[in-house]
C-alpha cells in the first residue's frame, strides 16, 4: 500500500509538472516571431508595448503567482453552463470571451459549453488571440470560433460582432473590469448589456475587492515585490522550470508595473453593475484569498439583462 501511494504521488507530481510546462509554453509562444504583436496592443501596462504582460503572464500563472481564470474555474464553468443551457429563445447559444491574458479562460470556456457552441474571442491586442488559437485547437475543431482584435470601448464594433450571432447568451471575462478606470467601467458594462440576449443573457466575471492595506495600484510594497520574486524562484525550482534572466526580470517588472483599478467594496461593485443589469448576483471569495503579488479577494458576479 505504501509503495502504491508513493507511485500515485509521483504520477500526480509528474502530471502537474507537465501541465505547468504546457502553460509556460503559452508564455514563450507569445514572445515568439509571428505571435508577438504587443507593440500594437494594450497601453495599460506600458506606453510602448504590453509584452511584459502578455509575454510573461502565463509563466507567472504556471508558478501560481498571479490571479488567473484558473483560480475561479468552477465559477466560470457553472456560469457558462447556465448561460448556454437549452431554453426557449436560446437556440444556438453564443458566448463572447472578452479580454485575454493567456488561453486559460478560452480553455475553460471550451469545457463549460456544449460542443458546437458559437464562441467569439476579442482582445485589444492580437498576441493572446493568436496564441489561444494555436494552443487550444479544440476551439476550432469543436466550436464555431471567431477571433477578432477589438476594443470593448467600441460599441459599434461590439454590436456588429454580436448581431452576427443574434446577440450573446453569455459574456465571460476574468477581472477584466479592473483594467479600466472608473469612468470607463460604466461604458464597458453598458456596451456588454446591449449585446446580450434579452431576458437571460448574462455577464460572468470577477472583480478585485477593495483592500485598505494596499495602495491604489493594488500590487503591494517593495517588500511584497521582493517576496514575489523569491516565490517565483522557489516555485520554478520546485517545478523544475528553468528561468532565463529575462523571465526573472519580467516577473519583477510585472509586480512593479501592473495596476488594478479595483478598489471597490462588494456593495459598491453590485451598485455599479446594477446600473446596467437587472438581476445582479455577487458573492465574495472570502475567506479564501487569491495570490497576485499580494493576497486579495474577488467578487464573483453573474448579472442578467
Amino acid at each position: 500500500m505504501r509503495e502504491e501511494a508513493v507511485l500515485n504521488l509521483e504520477e500526480r507530481t509528474q502530471t502537474l509538472q507537465l501541465e505547468k510546462k504546457r502553460i509556460v509554453e503559452w508564455s514563450r509562444l507569445a514572445r515568439s516571431h509571428g505571435y508577438n504583436h504587443c507593440s500594437e496592443g494594450w497601453r495599460g501596462f506600458g506606453d510602448k508595448s504590453c509584452l511584459g504582460y502578455h509575454g510573461y503572464f502565463a509563466l507567472l500563472d504556471a508558478l501560481d503567482l498571479v490571479s488567473s481564470p484558473r483560480a475561479h474555474e468552477e465559477f466560470y464553468l457553472k456560469g457558462l453552463g447556465y448561460a448556454t443551457a437549452e431554453r426557449e429563445g436560446n437556440d444556438r447559444p453564443s458566448v463572447l470571451i472578452a479580454g485575454l491574458a493567456t488561453p486559460a479562460l478560452a480553455e475553460i470556456a471550451s469545457r463549460g459549453v456544449e460542443k458546437g457552441t458559437n464562441i467569439d474571442i476579442i482582445d485589444i491586442c492580437e498576441t493572446p488571440l493568436l496564441v489561444t488559437q494555436e494552443a487550444i485547437p479544440i476551439l476550432k475543431s469543436e466550436h464555431d470560433l471567431r477571433i477578432k482584435k477589438l476594443d470593448v470601448l467600441n460599441p459599434e464594433g461590439l454590436l456588429e460582432l454580436a448581431n452576427n450571432r443574434r446577440l450573446y447568451s453569455g459574456i465571460v471575462t476574468d477581472a477584466f473590469l479592473t483594467r479600466f478606470k472608473n469612468e470607463e467601467k460604466d461604458q464597458v458594462l453598458e456596451n456588454f448589456s446591449r449585446i446580450l440576449r434579452a431576458g437571460f443573457g448574462c455577464l460572468i466575471t470577477t472583480w478585485r475587492i477593495k483592500d485598505e492595506r494596499t495602495d491604489e495600484r493594488g500590487y503591494g510594497t517593495d517588500r511584497d515585490r521582493t517576496f514575489f520574486l523569491e516565490n517565483a524562484l522557489s516555485a520554478a525550482e520546485m517545478l523544475q522550470i528553468p528561468l532565463s534572466v529575462d523571465e526573472i526580470s519580467a516577473a519583477y517588472e510585472y509586480a512593479s508595473t501592473m495596476q488594478s483599478h479595483g478598489g471597490q467594496t462588494l456593495k459598491e461593485i453590485k451598485t455599479i453593475v446594477g446600473r446596467h443589469f437587472k438581476d445582479v448576483r455577487v458573492e465574495s471569495t472570502w475567506p479564501y484569498p487569491v495570490y497576485d503579488v499580494v493576497p486579495r479577494f474577488y467578487a464573483k458576479i453573474q448579472a442578467s439583462v
